[in-house]
């Protein structure tokens, strides 16, 4: 089993034409207080799928389920939970506003491959490298050092094989930016340099949860890091859950062997309606506080003996070294690595 896994923010209508790209996959939808259950039911059968409604996601005998916040984009926890419980390989995670593009399938390889493996002068990589965003100018993705924005690094690219374990594909269209550039650039992704790159172990690069592949092995380094809704103590990390996830996760994938790939396959994004002065007060503390992160998490010696628990130590780190942090995150961990045991991880 291969598992599309989305929450839902509107009806997903789209879910016909995802499946139509994705044919070999099961989609598995988590909804959460607010989806429009019947419709989504419906589609769901329709495509084949699984809709998971909140009656169903308590039921299922997660702990995880009770501990996560309702109307939180983190409910895809749950849906990874129960992927894994019936044997799903690898899973897609992706939002409902994302549409394959004819090709995706073509471009899902995990394991050993050949690839441009890069190094960086500052240790960072940038995805959107050459990204034609229609005279919007350069852009980086969302949960990237705000003050590297605007530095040219010098890329080191060599053809290797790399064991890959997690695949980040690239957004046409409406791409994955912070609420700050999308206010004042507004960009339009086109294309991409047609390539797929994975970062050397060391150098760091964000990836977040619309066109991403893991496999199996590494679905418990990627909880999404399920921050309360807005309004509510640690709000400001609420648009860095997965962002979170994916630092953590890379970290934890390259401890196993395992290295991340960035470029294709891509999706085409036609983003739901936000409220962008909303977003930008979501991701204020994931901006302010990512330098301390990224540094907490690259002292921290992971001294488990699984990803699931190596997740549990960088996450007890970064609250200890986070105070704006949600306190309730260390429940939402707990929790998952607790269902996780039971599952064999």
């Amino acid at each position: 089993m291969k598992a599309l896994i989305f929450t839902t923010i509107n009806q997903p209508d789209n879910l016909a034409l995802m499946k139509q790209r994705c044919p070999d996959w099961t989609p598995i939808v988590a909804g959460d207080l607010r989806t429009p259950h019947e419709a989504t039911a419906r589609l769901c059968r329709e495509a084949g799928g699984i809709y998971l409604d909140p009656e169903t996601q308590m039921k299922l005998g997660f702990t995880h389920a009770a501990a996560m916040p309702w109307n939180c984009y983190g409910r895809k926890n749950v849906a990874y939970l129960f992927a894994l419980k019936e044997g799903a390989e690898m899973i897609f995670i992706t939002d409902d506003d994302n549409v394959p593009q004819p090709d995706w399938s073509q471009h899902v390889r995990l394991g050993r491959q050949k690839v441009q493996v890069v190094t960086s002068s500052n240790g960072w990589y940038n995805p959107y490298d050459g990204a034609d965003t229609q005279d919007a100018g350069p852009i980086t993705p969302r949960g990237y050092p705000w003050e590297l924005v605007g530095d040219r690094p010098q890329y080191s690219f060599s053809e290797a094989e790399a064991n890959i374990g997690v695949i980040a594909g690239l957004h046409l269209g409406d791409p994955d930016v912070d609420a700050a550039t999308r206010i004042v650039r507004k960009p339009n992704v086109r294309s991409y340099p047609e390539r797929e790159v994975s970062p050397q172990r060391g150098t760091l690069s964000p990836y977040d949860s619309q066109n991403t592949v893991i496999q199996r092995d590494l679905v418990p380094a990627n909880m999404l890091w399920s921050y309360v809704a807005n309004g509510s103590a640690g709000a400001g990390w609420t648009r860095f859950d997965d962002i979170c996830a994916g630092y953590v996760g890379q970290v934890i994938a390259w401890k196993y062997g395992y290295q991340v790939r960035h470029g294709r396959p891509f999706v085409y994004q036609e983003r739901n309606p936000h409220d962008l002065a909303s977003d930008m007060s979501l991701e204020a503390d994931g901006v302010r506080h990512l330098k301390t992160f990224i540094r907490t998490l690259q002292d921290t010696k992971l001294t488990g003996q699984t990803p699931a628990e190596d997740l549990q130590v960088a996450a007890y780190a970064l609250l200890e070294a986070l105070p704006s942090l949600p306190r309730c995150l260390k429940t939402c961990v707990d929790t998952w690595v607790h269902d996780l045991g039971k599952l064999g991880f």
